[in-house]
């Protein structure tokens, strides 16, 4: 569940849950909607691969590839650059993302990675199941009214 709030979104989540599984937008000309999951581990944010060739996307001119580390050893991916990526009422523009197929256990197709998430503050309340992102591009008076509502009306 997504709620806007004073300049950030806020998402609930299932705290028992063996992960935190978002829905992301991502778009090439076209919207494509993605389960993601919050990997805070991940350096680079990963979609499948057939979703990489279905949106046609661009190799990245800066890195076509990249050497990922996964539960079954090191493997070498592709980097495409996404136009726009939207989580939790937050885009970022030109990211950069690896291809790479999750096995189907894992219950998610994607995973959100660290080159996402560090252009937002990131605020995670495990206990109530409550995650927000919000806007380091808002000017000090923004993002402490959004933070103080924030803490009044969800935590």
């Amino acid at each position: 569940m997504l709620m806007e709030f004073f300049f950030m979104a806020i998402f609930r989540f299932d705290p028992a849950s063996r992960s935190i599984q978002l829905i992301a937008y991502a778009s090439n000309g076209q919207v494509v909607r993605l389960a993601m999951a919050l990997d805070t581990g991940a350096t680079q944010t990963t979609i499948p691969v057939w979703e990489a060739k279905r949106m046609r996307l661009r190799a990245s001119p800066r890195q076509p590839s990249v050497v990922t580390v996964t539960a079954e050893g090191s493997v070498t991916s592709p980097v495409y650059e996404l136009p726009h990526l939207r989580v939790v009422g937050q885009t970022v523009q030109g990211l950069q993302v690896t291809a790479l197929d999750i096995p189907v256990a894992a219950g998610v197709d994607s995973l959100l990675g660290l080159n996402f998430l560090r252009h937002f503050i990131l605020i995670v309340n495990f206990p109530k199941g409550r995650l927000a992102l919000l806007s380091s591009n808002r000017n000090l008076f923004h993002r402490l009214c959004g933070f103080i509502g924030l803490m009044r009306v969800y935590w």
